[in-house]
């Protein structure tokens, strides 16, 4: 039989079949690698968390310690210049607690908005490795039709020789 263009053609794509296939192949193995550090991403996210969580125990903690030094000397002080516990050495009491109080639900509030984005980071990095997943699964089904395809366009050359 003889060499007709379209002889050529089927063996041309044939090649770039196979070609397409290594190709497909490295790309799944890029999507891997791509996966494999988004899940390390996400894994310092949730040490940012953990550790927000533990700085920020330890923030209240030390204000809060701040705040019984403060209001002891407050008492000692209104103790020491002879005033009763009562009228404005109370109000100072109460004020320097409600403060006390608020600042301590600022910090908690401020740690828990800071690991929550720390969390949702996670998440988001947990995500875009699941679709490195999906995509290099997907490279590899690319890869293994491509082969074929080629092989079978070539075989096909090969045959009406």
């Amino acid at each position: 039989m003889a060499n007709t263009p379209t002889d050529y053609n089927l063996f041309g794509g044939g090649v770039s079949d196979l070609f397409a296939g290594f190709g497909q192949g490295i790309k799944a193995g890029a999507a891997q690698i791509e996966g494999s550090q988004y899940r390390e991403a996400a894994s310092f996210s949730r040490f940012n968390e953990d550790i927000t969580n533990r700085s920020t125990e330890l923030k209240q903690y030390q204000q809060q310690r701040q705040a019984y030094q403060s209001i002891g000397q407050q008492e000692a002080s209104t103790a020491a210049n002879g005033f009763s516990m009562s009228g404005s050495g109370i109000d100072l009491l109460r004020s320097s607690t409600q403060q006390a109080a608020l600042e301590h639900a600022v910090i908690g509030q401020q740690g828990q908005v800071q690991a929550l984005g720390y969390e949702e980071q996670a998440k988001s990095y947990d995500a875009m490795a699941a679709a490195s997943d999906k995509a290099s699964e997907a490279s590899k089904f690319g890869e293994i039709g491509s082969f074929v395809s080629g092989a079978i366009k070539i075989g096909a050359v090969a045959a009406m020789l």
